[in-house]
């Protein structure tokens, strides 16, 4: 074997070694926003086969649930909008806000995501056959370009500083779609970081995020219901109240979501 041929095996395997030890690399730069902050772009690291690109089924993956979780969010923040204009409990309308802050900042982490995904990946190695290439997928760092500091959602500490605020019909109503909505992101979460073809590891880290924030969401929102004092099963489902699931079965999510929510709180 020649030295030229032997360095590029050398280098070759070096490079599958690296990818099974991470595949993600990130380059950072630094952009201005008043002072200096921090920015970067975060990359994958793909080897692909001469002529051909990444895989489809990644690229797919990433735009399809990027697709779907933004209208998601954006139901969420036309919800919230919504109880705000209507409700008046202090403890929901805290919630309402959160949601809406929290929300907006993760959409625009979501554009950033499909900005990245929809470039074309940067040859790292070319070695003939295969070829190491860095896809682009993410922005780290956008909290500091945005100034954005998340904003935490309520506690049983607040409701008890609200002076023990009355939930109405039209708080359980809220409090049942927002349940529904946020197990409808609870599934999509769940069922990207299942998929062997997503492996956006940015997008999997705030999926991680995603369970956790709406999973407390829900459990909170099902003890604030309790404190209802008519019928909560009386108080139906409303789907007119739940926004931004239409594009992925928003329909039978209502459906399976309607069935236990007259019990919630008991």
């Amino acid at each position: 074997m020649s030295m030229s041929n032997r360095l590029k095996a050398l280098l070759l395997s070096s490079a599958v070694i690296a990818l099974s030890v991470s595949s993600v690399a990130q380059a950072r730069n630094y952009e201005p926003h008043g002072e200096a902050a921090y920015t970067g772009v975060v990359y994958e690291i793909h080897l692909i086969s001469g002529g051909q690109a990444v895989d489809p089924a990644i690229l797919k993956a990433d735009l399809d649930y990027v697709g779907g979780m933004r209208e998601h969010h954006a139901g969420a923040l036309t919800m919230s909008e919504d109880y705000l204009a209507k409700g008046a409990n202090p403890v929901l309308r805290g919630m309402a806000n959160a949601i809406i802050t929290n929300q907006r900042f993760e959409i625009a982490v979501l554009d950033e995501v499909r900005r990245h995904v929809e470039q074309s990946p940067k040859v790292l190695a070319d070695f003939g056959a295969r070829k190491l290439v860095l896809r682009p997928v993410a922005t780290e760092g956008l909290e500091h370009r945005m100034t954005f500091m998340k904003a935490p959602p309520p506690s049983a500490v607040d409701h008890v500083f609200s002076g023990g605020a009355t939930v109405d019909e039209y708080d359980v109503k809220w409090a049942k779609a927002m349940i529904v909505h946020h197990q409808g992101a609870l599934d999509m979460a769940r069922a990207y970081n299942a998929d062997p073809n997503g492996r956006n590891r940015f997008l999997r880290l705030m999926n991680l995020d995603i369970i956790q924030d709406q999973t407390y969401e829900i459990g909170f929102l099902e003890r604030l219901i309790g404190r209802y004092s008519g019928d909560v099963a009386a108080v139906e489902l409303d789907p007119s109240m739940v926004h931004g699931m239409l594009l992925h079965g928003g329909h039978e999510a209502m459906r399976h979501g309607s069935m236990d929510h007259g019990s919630m709180g008991h």
